[in-house]
C-alpha cells in the first residue's frame, strides 16, 4: 500500500485533506499514489469514501479526458496548408492510412502527449482516431454493436433484432476483431457501446432548426416498434407477441381497443404490424416502455458476454446515454447489470444536471464518468457549435472551472472528458461544429489555462480539500 495507507482509506489521506502534505506521487498511468487499493494489473472501479477508478498499479484515478481526438480536423481546406508545413503531410486527398503510415503520424502523437500532459489531462476520450495512443497515456475505446446514435442520418440508424442469433454471431465477431487484440494492454482503460442510442419516443422524433445538442434528423422507429414491425418468422417478432399477450393476460380484444386494430387472436399480431397512431396513447407508450426493457436486457447481456468471452480484463463502461434528452429508468437500470460504469453525456452547467445525476447514481449504484461535454462560444468561423453557448472565451474557462468542481465533488463521479480537442471550423463541413481547446490552427484558448490549473486539483476537489490544495505541483 502506498504511503502505509489501508485499502480504500480516505478520511485522512495526505495531500486531500491536509494542508501542506506532498502529494506529487503519481504512478505511470496518471495514478494518485496517495491512496491505494493493491493492483490488478488492469484499470477497475473500487468504493472508499467515494468512487474511484484504480490503475493497474493500483492506485486511484480519475479520469480527465479529452474526446474527438483524430487528425482529419487538421487537414481540411481551411488549414491543410498550415498543417502540412507543420508536420510534412502533403498526401492529396487526405487518407488517415496514408497519414498514419507517414513520420507526420509520429509528430502528431508527440503534440498530443505534450497537450494532453500540459493541460492535466490523463486519459484520451471516446471518439477518437488514434490505432497507435501516445506512450504512457490511458485511452478508452467504442465498440458500436448497433447503429443507433442519435446524430446518425435517419438512413444510417438501424435497430436490430437482438433476440436473434444472428446479431448474437455479428457481435462476438466484432469483439473479436477489436477487443481481443487489446486484451492485455494496461492502458485501456474500457469499452463504451453507442455513442447516445435513441431510446425513447423524445429521442427518435424529427429535430429542425439551430440546436444545442443535436443536429437535424428526420424522424425515426424506436426499438420497441422496429421490433414489432418484424416479420412473423423473426426471434424479436416472436418475443414481442409473447410479451404481449403476458401484458394483456391473453384478451386480444384489451389490445385492440389500445392499439385501434381488430386482431381475432395475439396469433394474427405475428403476421400483423401496429397503427402509427393508436387509440390510446398513454397505454401504448407504458407498453412500448415495458418492452424496451426487455430488449435491453437481452441487447446488454449478449454485449457483455460477446466482450467478456474476447475480453475478460478491460472495464465496461457501457452506452453513452444522452443525458439531454429523457434517460429511461429500463436503460439505466438493466445497464447497471451489465457495466462497470455508468456512462452519460450531458452539455450543461453542473447545477443543471445534478438532480438528474443524483437520480441516475441513486437508481444504478454505479460510478458515473460524464463522458461528452463542454462549453462552446459561438464564431464567424463556427456558428453552431455543439455544447452550451458562453458569450467569450474568458466565460468558457470560468464555466469548466465550475464545471469541474461542481462535478469531482460528487462522490458517484470518477470522470469527465471534454468535447473536444481541435476546432471543426466552416458551416460548410457539417451543421454542427466541434468547439476545441486549440482553435483549427493549434492556437490554444483561453480554456486551456483553467484546464491545466484546475485538472491538478481534481483529487483535492473530490476529498474535500478545496482550491487551496493542488495534486501534482
Amino acid at each position: 500500500m502506498a504511503k502505509g495507507l489501508a485499502a480504500g482509506t480516505l478520511a485522512h489521506v495526505p495531500g486531500i485533506c491536509d494542508v501542506g502534505a506532498d502529494v506529487s506521487d503519481y504512478d505511470k498511468f496518471g495514478g494518485w499514489q496517495g491512496l491505494a487499493f493493491g493492483g490488478t494489473g488492469f484499470f477497475r472501479v473500487e468504493k472508499a469514501d467515494r468512487w474511484w477508478l484504480v490503475t493497474p498499479e493500483g492506485n486511484a484515478f480519475l479520469s480527465l479526458g479529452v474526446n474527438h481526438i483524430h487528425p482529419d480536423l487538421l487537414f481540411q481546406e481551411y488549414n491543410r496548408e498550415y498543417w502540412a508545413d507543420q508536420l510534412g503531410y502533403r498526401e492529396v486527398p487526405y487518407s488517415h492510412k496514408g497519414f498514419e503510415a507517414s513520420p507526420a503520424y509520429g509528430k502528431w502523437l508527440a503534440m498530443v502527449e505534450e497537450d494532453l500532459g500540459k493541460w492535466g489531462f490523463n486519459t484520451i476520450g471516446g471518439l477518437s482516431m488514434i490505432n497507435r495512443c501516445p506512450t504512457g497515456i490511458p485511452y478508452t475505446m467504442c465498440v458500436r454493436f448497433v447503429d443507433n446514435c442519435h446524430w446518425m442520418k435517419a438512413e444510417d440508424i438501424s435497430f436490430p433484432d437482438a433476440f436473434s442469433q444472428d446479431f448474437a454471431n455479428k457481435c462476438r465477431e466484432i469483439a473479436k476483431k477489436q477487443c481481443a487484440p487489446r486484451r492485455d494492454d494496461p492502458y485501456l482503460v474500457g469499452y463504451f457501446y453507442s455513442d447516445t442510442p435513441i431510446l425513447t419516443c423524445r429521442g427518435a422524433h424529427a429535430k429542425e432548426g439551430l440546436l444545442y445538442y443535436d443536429n437535424p434528423r428526420e424522424e425515426v422507429l424506436t426499438w420497441p416498434r422496429a421490433i414489432a414491425a418484424l416479420p412473423a418468422g423473426a426471434p424479436g417478432k416472436q418475443t414481442y407477441v409473447e410479451f404481449m399477450r403476458g401484458r394483456y393476460h391473453g384478451r386480444i380484444r384489451d389490445f385492440n381497443a389500445v392499439y385501434g386494430t381488430s386482431l381475432k387472436s395475439f396469433r394474427e399480431l405475428l403476421s400483423g404490424s401496429l397503427p402509427s397512431s393508436p387509440a390510446r396513447h398513454e397505454q401504448a407508450h407504458s407498453d412500448e416502455k415495458a418492452f424496451l426493457k426487455e430488449i435491453l436486457e437481452k441487447l446488454y447481456r449478449v454485449l457483455s458476454g460477446a466482450l467478456r468471452e474476447h475480453d475478460p480484463n478491460h472495464l465496461i463502461l457501457g452506452d453513452r446515454y444522452n443525458g439531454n434528452t429523457e434517460l429511461p429508468d429500463a436503460a439505466m437500470e438493466t445497464m447497471a447489470s451489465y457495466c462497470d460504469v455508468l456512462s452519460i453525456q450531458y452539455y450543461g452547467h453542473f447545477d443543471e444536471q445534478k438532480a438528474d445525476l443524483d437520480m441516475a447514481y441513486g437508481k444504478t449504484g454505479k460510478p458515473v464518468v460524464l463522458c461528452d461535454s463542454c462549453f462552446s462560444t459561438p464564431s464567424e468561423e463556427m456558428p453552431n457549435p455543439f455544447g452550451r453557448w458562453v458569450e467569450n472565451q474568458k466565460q468558457r474557462a470560468v464555466a469548466y472551472e465550475g464545471y469541474a468542481r461542481g462535478i469531482f465533488s460528487q462522490d458517484c463521479v470518477v470522470g469527465w472528458h471534454w468535447c473536444g480537442y481541435v476546432d471543426r471550423w466552416s458551416a460548410s463541413q457539417g451543421f454542427r461544429q466541434h468547439s476545441g481547446i486549440k482553435d483549427a490552427f493549434g492556437r490554444e484558448y483561453e480554456v486551456a489555462s483553467a484546464m491545466a490549473r484546475v485538472n491538478r486539483e481534481v483529487y483535492a476537489i473530490a476529498g474535500g480539500g478545496g482550491a487551496h490544495m493542488r495534486v501534482g505541483d
